[in-house]
């Protein structure tokens, strides 16, 4: 008997700019990749499945990475990383201390997605 597959481990994506994410388009990557324009449109989503992990870039049109990250500790609890273009240590350390289990630059390498449950 063929057990069912496992579903794939879902990752939500809170940036403008889509590049950066190779992942998302690799069926290869393990995961379904669901995006979000803005701040407004992750705040609104109101998922079935629970995401296995946020991405969240700091420089969103309404507000920061981290006051969105802050938003949504009180209604998450899986991994968020904040991601930026460039790296800052001191965006880094506003980023942990507000949160963030890590802090990533574009691009936004596969080695940081959550992974299939095996059987």
């Amino acid at each position: 008997m063929i057990a069912p597959a496992r579903p794939k481990p879902l990752v939500y994506v809170v940036d403008v700019d889509r590049s950066g994410y190779a992942f998302a388009d690799d069926p290869r990557s393990g995961v379904t990749t669901r995006f979000f324009d803005g701040a407004a449109a992750a705040l609104r989503c109101r998922a079935d499945t629970p995401p296995a992990l946020w991405l969240i870039n700091q420089e969103l049109p309404e507000m920061s990475g981290t006051d969105l990250l802050e938003l949504l500790g009180r209604r998450s609890r899986c991994p968020v990383g904040i991601v930026t273009r460039d790296y800052d240590p001191q965006a880094e350390i506003a980023a942990r201390t507000a949160g963030a289990t890590f802090y990533l630059a574009k691009p936004v390498s596969d080695m940081f997605l959550p992974r299939p449950v095996a059987a």
